[in-house]
């Protein structure tokens, strides 16, 4: 959308999925020009709530001075104690899709969809996992303790004999694939001795 950098021009924030009666700041700026529409919970400053949700910024008489892209910061201020000042901070930075030209004005009014807002909602509990998704973490773990539980009984099966000799350490002696080759387990862990 080109808009004359000295025109007057209306943004409606679209906010079909947040809700704008929560507080916030909407910065909007291009080559150091802002316009800064906020609501503190009360009041809403160089905006307007409309009846449908929707938010409509007036840019009116601003100048920017600068031809280029209007961005705009929307920062919002939601209650959640999990956080230490029981705020949670909320911001998106992006482009409005605005070029502020020298030339021509394609319109005065421009729709922008609002980004969807955090929301704190209930606690997320084990109860909630379908069975699919519980089976699908347990997978791997399974998987892994198989793998683990096959190679101890490969182990197992191939073993002749079992020695403790006189410095008080397990050794193993294997059938004749591997003959001659000794295993000793110190502190939990299975070395071969060569």
């Amino acid at each position: 959308m080109r808009i004359n950098y000295l025109s007057d021009f209306k943004i409606r924030e679209k906010s079909s999925e947040v809700d704008t009666t929560i507080p916030f700041t909407f910065t909007y700026k291009s080559g150091g020009i802002e316009l800064i529409a906020e609501f503190n919970g009360t009041d809403y400053t160089n905006c307007e709530r409309l009846d449908d949700g929707d938010l409509m910024v007036p840019f009116d008489g601003i100048g920017f001075t600068k031809i280029g892209n209007l961005y705009v910061k929307r920062e919002y201020f939601l209650d959640d104690e999990a956080f230490a000042d029981g705020i949670c901070h909320l911001v998106t930075v992006q482009d409005t899709g605005i070029e502020f030209v020298a030339g021509e004005t394609d319109c005065c009014d421009v729709d922008l969809i609002v980004c969807p807002n955090y929301q704190k909602g209930d606690p997320f509990l084990f109860e909630d996992f379908t069975p699919e998704q519980i089976q699908s973490f347990k997978q791997p773990a399974e998987d892994a303790a198989a793998l683990a539980n096959a190679a101890v009984d490969a182990m197992l099966s191939n073993l002749i004999s079992l020695e403790i000799r006189d410095d008080l350490n397990l050794y193993f002696k294997t059938p004749d694939t591997y003959d001659g080759l000794e295993f000793d387990i110190t502190n939990g862990n299975l070395i071969a001795i060569i």
